[in-house]
């Protein structure tokens, strides 16, 4: 699902509770005239005189009028909603947002409640959740400039987001300790990409490894779905390679297929890691370890320092 599909999704949901809204509106009004003859006779009287100061000039001397006497037959219909259990906000439509009224567009352009929402569905889909705010600008340019190593991989970063998809090799990896950088780097590419309009899934390794295990209990068109889920996306990130517990007969040759059926579909798939390149030889065994290392489709980062998130 791509962004132009959930903002169709979203605006079709707005709509339909604008829609529902209505309806309850509608069925209360009828309930209210059949319990209160009075409230029905106030009522007409209110939709003439709304009518009526249609019909005059703004702020003229008669319309002033009929807009106090206006705002009398709503209190007296308030008063006999009252009388038979009902309020006004039984007669009136619940309003999410104030600035479409949930028409989900004002005048040609798309709603900013329209966006937020979309914004919220993409993080939740891509596997960030909505606090996942990383940015290329929110970076700390005075850890930047004293560490040039990171310096150099967060301007290669930046240009790697700016130029997808047409870069020459689709794949990245970031070797190095904990604490350095690896996460917040990956998480400005995914939010960067993900403002271009593409599929991207941000995952833990720990949680790559779980989704795919629990899949093999489920039935084979729902277990496709989830594999071909991480196969087909337009940029995979896989966080913390290594921490994940491995069932070397499963997990294994899961992470190697997925891996290898992107590598045919030239899809990009970026990883970090606190394990050095021969651990992770020794963990996964040559296979993997040669296809998230190719050098051919692959930047690979060591990135060095001290743990910024206790600095």
């Amino acid at each position: 699902m791509n962004k132009l599909e959930i903002t169709q999704q979203v605006l079709f949901e707005v709509k339909q509770h604008k829609l529902n809204e209505e309806l309850k509106v509608q069925q209360n009004l009828k309930l209210a005239r059949q319990k209160s003859k009075e409230f029905a006779k106030l009522e007409t009287q209110l939709k003439e005189m709304q009518i009526e100061i249609g019909k005059l000039p703004q702020n003229s001397d008669k319309s002033n009028e009929l807009k106090f006497e206006l705002y009398k037959l709503k209190t007296h219909m308030i008063k006999q909603l009252n009388k038979i259990g009902m309020s006004i906000n039984d007669i009136t439509p619940e309003v999410n947002c104030k600035k479409c009224q949930d028409k989900g567009t004002i005048g040609s352009s798309v709603c900013s409640c329209i966006k937020e929402t979309v914004n919220k569905k993409l993080l939740k889909l891509a596997g960030l959740n909505e606090n996942a705010t990383a940015t290329f600008d929110k970076a700390d340019k005075k850890i930047l400039k004293e560490n040039k190593q990171l310096n150099g991989l967060f301007e290669f970063a930046k240009k790697f987001a700016n130029d997808f998809p047409n870069i020459k090799k689709n794949n990245m990896v970031l070797i190095g300790p904990v604490g350095v950088g690896k996460t917040f780097i990956l998480e400005c590419i995914a939010n960067e990409i993900l403002k271009k309009n593409y599929f991207v899934i941000y995952t833990t390794a720990f949680n790559f490894s779980n989704v795919l295990l629990n899949a093999l209990a489920k039935q084979q068109i729902e277990q496709q779905e989830i594999f071909n889920s991480f196969i087909d996306c337009d940029m995979l990130i896989i966080d913390d390679l290594g921490s994940e517990l491995v069932q070397k007969n499963l997990s294994n040759a899961n992470l190697f297929n997925v891996l290898n059926e992107r590598k045919i579909k030239n899809k990009s798939t970026l990883i970090s890691s606190n394990l050095m390149p021969e651990q992770i030889d020794d963990k996964y065994g040559n296979r993997i370890c040669s296809r998230i290392f190719d050098k051919r489709n692959t930047e690979a980062y060591l990135v060095d320092g001290k743990d910024l998130r206790i600095n």
